[in-house]
């Protein structure tokens, strides 16, 4: 690398071009190439609450919790958030750019300059490049601020159908969970929470009648399946939930299929009864209180984020990644 200090700032020209897998990739490679690494996001969008209540971005817990980040400070790892309201006290002077700057620098170097045992330091950027220009943190001036090289995450030219076919080859991270979609459609499971991780295959709207539904279930082809309902479908509620107890009991084996339920509430919320059943039963079944249209829309165009829950699929991602990384371009002058 071009620069003196040991690290690299991972930004992309947009949204959901592999970004945040890349520096996952990149963790798992140098986990297994030195004792300790360090990582930070100098400005983050999305947060969630940690020890000592601390506020930091989704992506710092993941790298943190998933690859045992213990030397570095959550604090550090994410020096500035932007939530609701911020870019308004920015604008109205309540929060200055040297204050913005100051904390990441002070992050930054509080992480790096622990070199003698922190062999290397992965820094995220934002979004695409220019997000947080309004605070004018975007990433170029963070990485220009901090002497950091930058690799550029972007998506293929003419080989972008062929990229797109290959990322496929790993269906795991393509795959949704009931996780994902609580945090879709901000709600909880109704039931089966043992399962919120379970991953499906398909996404497949129940438009027929009882017993055709029934007979698809019983051909085995579907027992992986994420099935759509609407709420007021009390038959294929109850038949969803017979079929998955009767196939336990028969086989042994975990039924893998799901349910959401569609409806906008009040009027088509699940009836009270209903609810009961749900309960008590074993299976992930999810209620979105949106109509079926909107459920349907809302999931095909759904990128879920990455969760530190999730242990499995980070896991999975960093491996896929990491193999298509050349540490030994990225560590030669490091």
């Amino acid at each position: 690398m071009a620069a003196s200090k040991k690290a690299v700032y991972v930004a992309a020209t947009r949204q959901h071009v592999g970004k945040t897998s890349t520096c996952l990739g990149l963790l798992q490679g140098l986990t297994n190439r030195f004792d300790h690494i360090g990582f930070l996001k100098p400005v983050g969008q999305q947060s969630v609450l940690v020890e000592n209540n601390v506020r930091v971005d989704k992506d710092v817990r993941v790298a943190k919790e998933i690859f045992g980040l213990d030397r570095c400070d959550y604090a550090d790892m994410s020096p500035v958030v932007i939530p609701p309201g911020y870019t308004r006290d920015y604008l109205d002077g309540k929060i200055s750019l040297e204050s913005q700057l100051s904390k990441i620098r002070t992050s930054f170097d509080r992480i790096a300059s622990q070199n003698e045992v922190l062999s290397f330091t992965v820094v995220e950027g934002t979004g695409h490049t220019g997000v947080g220009s309004i605070v004018n943190v975007n990433n170029a001036r963070v990485a220009a601020e901090l002497g950091v090289d930058m690799v550029l995450i972007a998506n293929g030219g003419i080989g972008s159908a062929f990229d797109d076919l290959s990322l496929n080859r790993s269906p795991r991270l393509a795959q949704h969970s009931m996780m994902d979609f609580e945090d879709l459609f901000q709600t909880t499971l109704l039931s089966g929470h043992s399962r919120r991780m379970k991953q499906y295959n398909a996404v497949n709207l129940v438009t027929s009648g009882l017993r055709r539904f029934l007979v698809e279930l019983s051909s085995n082809h579907f027992n992986d399946t994420l099935f759509v309902a609407h709420a007021s479908r009390n038959d294929i509620i109850l038949g969803f939930l017979s079929h998955s107890q009767n196939f336990e009991l028969k086989t042994g084996q975990e039924f893998g299929g799901g349910l959401i339920l569609t409806g906008v509430p009040p009027k088509d919320e699940p009836q009270d009864y209903t609810m009961d059943i749900i309960s008590r039963a074993n299976l992930p079944v999810l209620y979105a209180p949106h109509t079926t249209f909107e459920a349907m829309d809302m999931m095909g165009n759904f990128t879920a984020k990455f969760n530190a829950t999730d242990v499995n699929k980070v896991l999975s991602c960093a491996k896929h990644y990491e193999a298509c990384i050349d540490f030994a371009s990225l560590l030669r002058d490091a």
